[in-house]
């Protein structure tokens, strides 16, 4: 038998599996860089611009687009609707709780829009 037979056979898309991902995915991120805007607070930030079509995106395994969480490709393993955190809805979430307006520009007509949204 090749290696790992049974991990390949089990499932590795339960909520036990997607709680462990979820867990890593939180404890992985780095930010390279915070010039003081983080963490959000009422103080110093009236309104924020959330720009980018991956920050309300749904896990998608289109052919040859892939997944902008995951990339495509035979590793990717699309994950239930409800096991993927967003980003737009918790960072909305989060500002309303702190008085701080939110503007989103999440289309793929990037630039000339996204100026005008973060003005």
């Amino acid at each position: 038998d090749p290696p790992c037979v049974k991990e390949r056979l089990s499932n590795q898309r339960s909520k036990t599996h997607a709680g462990i991902a979820k867990i890593a995915a939180e404890q992985s991120v780095v930010l390279l860089k915070n010039n003081g805007i983080l963490p959000l607070c009422r103080d110093r930030i009236r309104s924020l611009a959330v720009i980018g079509t991956a920050a309300n995106a749904s896990d998608v395994n289109e052919p040859g687009h892939g997944s902008p969480y995951a990339g495509g490709g035979s590793s990717h393993v699309e994950i239930h609707p409800d096991q993927l955190s967003r980003p737009l809805p918790a960072i909305q979430a989060r500002a309303k709780q702190l008085g701080i307006h939110v503007t989103t520009h999440v289309s793929d007509n990037f630039p000339s829009e996204a100026i005008g949204v973060a003005a």
